[in-house]
């Protein structure tokens, strides 16, 4: 974690992560930010957020013009607002597990 402090410029997805990236900072190695910007040795370097989005008829058009092996059909679910029909997959949290003793 420390490692990434060597780039100009790290981008998170919302406030949030800045947040809780920051936090991690805070807590394992005693460093804090000053107006976004951590300052590590002779480094420093600028946390910031950068939402990302979609739009939302594009993904509901390549939705409908999907087609699906038979044995993927079962996973399908209803949409309660739109009644559309729409996919959707957990994604293993398994890349997680140990993170707190990879920390350094």
């Amino acid at each position: 974690m420390k490692s990434m402090l060597k780039y100009d410029l790290l981008g998170f997805q919302t406030n949030r992560d800045v947040d809780n990236f920051l936090a991690c900072l805070r807590t394992h190695f005693g460093l804090e930010s000053k107006d976004g910007v951590v300052t590590i040795e002779r480094c420093q370097t600028r946390l910031q957020k950068f939402p990302i989005g979609i739009d939302p008829e594009q993904f509901a058009r390549t939705l409908r013009q999907t087609s699906l092996p038979q044995s993927k059909k079962k996973s399908r679910h209803y949409c309660k607002k739109s009644g559309r029909q729409v996919r959707h997959r957990r994604r293993p949290a398994h890349y997680t597990k140990g993170s707190h003793k990879r920390v350094q």
